[in-house]
């Protein structure tokens, strides 16, 4: 019976998944807001760039204590307004990053303040996706744009767009322009990096085919490639008629294949791609099952190139009429 109250594997497996990379993202973020942005005398986004900023001008404490005084109220709403899950694991993405950033106190040798910020950006940027990919984050500030999208509709990137914008103003009165300009750049490259980083954990795409012959096209890639598919109802906005629309998720390998075998079926397919940002489920690649690895690899299964070019050109002709 008290086994019963143990965590099952799959519950330990997601923890250590979401710890270590919140432990690996503030590793990163403290090396590149500490040790390159605060030691080149510019600052970063958010929460922490305003701690270097108080640091900077005052000259008490540091930019991790002020980060971690300006972070403290807000993980006080996130008790009230947020998830419990959330409030924790951002609670420790925090307080790692608070650590780290006290106890790295090298400084890396860069004398272009330009590169520094070039250099920070891409580290910081870094740090916060592989943060942002776990059930947590690293900032109060991700806490205070959750409940302004939950209240008003407000996207978190406009949290973080307003946050900065008004701190980069206040920077005027305090440092030179230079400076906002080049901190201004470390903003963007770490934007830039994070989604960067976000989304190569995940690189999958999202497939709408509509056709005559869904049914067939549906049977062929469950088949031949091993990937789920989904029928959604559609109905033509110019003829009325009901018809079903296929949609799938492939990564970028079995994308050509996926569009080869949509093409040989019907050539009049219409065939949408769209990229996607994050994917979870047991059917997205399925190739070990080995009822599926002798359909796969059947040389005759493979249309050739340039007639898949061709059949290609005629959807496109047949959607443009």
């Amino acid at each position: 019976m008290a086994l019963a109250f143990l965590p099952s594997k799959k519950a330990m497996l997601s923890f250590l998944e979401n710890m270590t990379l919140l432990t690996v993202g503030a590793l990163l973020f403290a090396l590149g807001a500490e040790c390159v942005a605060a030691r080149g005398g510019f600052l970063v986004g958010d929460i922490y760039g305003l701690g270097i900023l108080v640091w900077s001008t005052t000259g008490t404490l540091t930019p991790p204590i002020w980060f971690l005084i300006f972070n403290m109220p807000l993980f006080i709403l996130a008790w009230v307004h947020v998830g419990r899950v959330f409030f924790f694991y951002s609670l420790y993405g925090m307080l790692i990053t608070t650590v780290f950033s006290m106890i790295l106190h090298f400084e890396v040798e860069i004398n272009n303040q330009l590169y520094s910020a070039v250099a920070s950006g891409l580290i910081c940027g870094a740090g916060i996706g592989i943060m942002l990919r776990s059930l947590g984050s690293g900032s109060g500030l991700d806490v205070v744009g959750m409940i302004l999208n939950r209240r008003w509709g407000v996207g978190l990137g406009q949290t973080h767009l307003y946050f900065n914008g008004f701190l980069f103003l206040g920077c005027l009165v305090f440092i030179n322009a230079d400076t906002v300009i080049v901190s201004i750049i470390q903003v963007y490259l770490s934007s830039f990096a994070m989604e960067k980083v976000m989304s190569m954990f995940n690189q999958r795409k999202l497939i709408f085919i509509m056709s005559d012959h869904s049914k067939e096209i549906a049977k062929r890639i469950t088949r031949r490639l091993g990937i789920g598919a989904t029928f959604l109802d559609g109905r033509g906005a110019y003829s009325g008629e009901n018809r079903d629309v296929i949609m799938t998720v492939a990564n970028n390998l079995q994308l050509k294949r996926l569009e080869q075998t949509v093409f040989s079926t019907d050539k009049n397919a219409l065939f949408i791609v769209e990229n996607s940002f994050a994917v979870r489920g047991h059917r997205d690649f399925v190739i070990n099952n080995s009822a599926l690895v002798p359909d796969f690899f059947k040389a005759e299964n493979d249309e050739d190139p340039k007639k898949l070019d061709k059949l290609r050109e005629q959807a496109e002709l047949a959607v443009m009429r």
